[in-house]
């Protein structure tokens, strides 16, 4: 059985740095200005969808949507459906 010092080193090693993990900032910090200007200059050459679109054109469309998304997230930038 560990002795009373051990347990006490085990718990400031282990159980104290996931405790300041576990209570740490809940939200990840805002963009940047510089962030915020290249999503809104990627959003503003985004194309747009037309009924008139192929199917290849419409999944082409999907994908630049799902990367913009995936890189600047949903931060108040509309879609230009």
């Amino acid at each position: 059985m560990p002795t009373k010092p051990a347990r006490a080193r085990f718990a400031l090693m282990w159980l104290l740095p996931v405790a300041l993990v576990a209570c740490g900032p809940a939200t990840i910090p805002a963009a940047s200005e510089t962030e915020h200007a290249l999503c809104q200059a990627w959003r503003d050459d985004l194309p747009t969808r037309s009924r008139a679109d192929s199917p290849q054109t419409q999944a082409e469309i999907g994908v630049a949507y799902d990367a913009f998304l995936a890189a600047c997230g949903p931060r108040g930038y509309a879609l230009p459906f």
